[in-house]
């Protein structure tokens, strides 16, 4: 049986301004080879739920790799506006 950290529902956290809306990054859930320690406990991965995206938004890849010394791991995505009437999303953190 596999010992994985779980962690709450994460939110999008803005990291810079990118064409007509944002980078976000937000953990994610990941399986170590190997395993982790974290908190001075042994972990086979970690489990994230996925995050809650703003109506009207979707979250596009950018082809950038995890950010695997944070635990849980980061990733980096674009939130592109889908629906042109949708408002500018209400987002924690960055440089927006």
């Amino acid at each position: 049986m596999s010992k994985r950290k779980v962690y709450p529902k994460p939110r999008l956290l803005k990291t810079e301004k990118w064409c007509d809306s944002c980078l976000v990054t937000f953990p994610v859930s990941y399986n170590y080879n190997g395993g982790v320690v974290i908190d001075d406990e042994w972990y086979e991965g970690v489990e994230v739920p996925d995050p809650d995206v703003p109506e009207g938004y979707k979250l596009r890849g950018i082809g950038i790799g995890l950010q695997l010394n944070a635990h849980p791991p980061y990733a980096t995505y674009y939130l592109e506006k889908v629906d042109p009437s949708a408002p500018k999303p209400n987002l924690t953190g960055g440089w927006v």
